[in-house]
């Protein structure tokens, strides 16, 4: 049976570093393949893989697991006691600078033991020029949607001329034999990012931005954070209205095949020489044999307020909504380890440049 004394060496050794941070990265890599905060019904309906594992491991909600709790709660109270019995000789220069930056490691570890226990989160969906009111940390906050925006670039395709030899000296800079650069005007822009302009306000305190999923609003110690967008659209068909959403499938009484939707294509674009347009709200409508076949063939494109027609079948963009997921969330402890953090980075610094000089 292990002393007292030796069970302190273990807590503070190395090796139980490595070992509670190698388990904390399976953790993490188990967090980020499956998806989390969902329920083992949802994740059975989307056709998750693994259930046994899922259902028996609680992967699907793993950062609340007592074995993950578990292994953060000893790493850190490894990081402590190292860094508590981490020390140089007296008189050294980074004596001092040694000392501080190791409390500041505790620091840090204590602000994320503050967080752990007191951040609050509540998750909104609001429609587009809508609002949403929420109470958190006994404070009414209210989050406004001014605009969704969704942001493309043009995708040109390149064509090399035929032969190995053409190729190669269209490589090398022979203009003559150089790639074409081809930007089919029937084409489709291609997505990259959609953003939200938000304006969060309590009370007389007001403050707006623009926010992408990597870039939220801070608003003293809250955080709105932008999750995802959703759409409805209504679309006539030979004069009937059908409410979908994107990649939902639905029939056509009297027309063969099933069909669905594109999300709603709408936003800026920026074209190949740099120049910027707003695209009109259109949609792309597929279809498929409904005898069972899988493959999706593209079927028309249809405007808002201009209909499109093939084989007898006309579409029309009718109206639309969106809807944007936003994450507000309370976390006092953020501001006070983005600090420690920062003031941290700094002593460890100065430390490894004494050393080396």
């Amino acid at each position: 049976m292990p002393t007292p004394y030796r069970f302190y060496n273990i807590l503070s050794s190395a090796g139980t570093t490595v070992i509670s941070l190698l388990i904390l990265c399976a953790f993490y890599l188990a967090g980020t393949i499956f998806p989390q905060g969902i329920s083992l019904e949802e994740y059975k309906m989307a056709g998750g893989r693994f259930i046994f594992l899922a259902e028996n491991l609680r992967l699907l909600n793993i950062f609340n697991s007592p074995a993950f709790l578990f292994t953060a709660g000893l790493f850190s109270l490894n990081l402590i006691l190292c860094s508590l019995n981490l020390s140089v000789k007296n008189g050294n220069p980074r004596f001092y600078l040694t000392k501080i930056y190791h409390m500041l490691i505790i620091g840090v570890l204590a602000a994320i033991f503050i967080s752990t226990f007191t951040w609050r989160e509540t998750v909104l969906e609001i429609k587009e020029g809508g609002y949403a009111q929420v109470k958190l940390n006994n404070k009414d906050i209210k989050v406004f949607l001014k605009k969704f925006i969704v942001e493309y670039i043009e995708s040109p395709s390149l064509t090399f001329k035929k032969g190995f030899t053409e190729r190669i000296k269209g490589i090398f800079g022979n203009s003559s034999n150089a790639p074409l650069l081809i930007l089919d005007q029937g084409s489709l822009p291609f997505y990259r990012e959609f953003n939200a302009e938000v304006q969060v306000s309590a009370g007389t305190d007001v403050k707006s931005k623009i926010i992408q999923v990597n870039s939220p609003l801070r608003f003293f110690s809250y955080t709105i954070y932008l999750f995802g967008f959703d759409q409805v659209m209504n679309i006539l068909i030979n004069g009937k209205n059908y409410r979908v959403k994107p990649d939902e499938e639905f029939i056509v009484p009297g027309v063969d095949g099933i069909f669905k939707s594109s999300a709603i294509i709408n936003g800026k674009v920026l074209r190949v020489d740099s120049s910027e347009d707003e695209i009109s709200p259109m949609v792309v409508l597929s279809r498929k044999d409904a005898g069972g076949g899988s493959n999706w063939v593209k079927f028309l494109k249809a405007g808002k307020g201009t209909g499109s027609k093939a084989d007898g079948i006309s579409v029309a963009l009718s109206d639309y909504e969106q809807y944007v997921t936003l994450s507000v969330r309370y976390d006092p402890a953020v501001g006070i380890m983005k600090w420690l953090s920062f003031v941290l980075m700094i002593f460890m610094s100065l430390s490894v440049i004494i050393k080396i000089i």
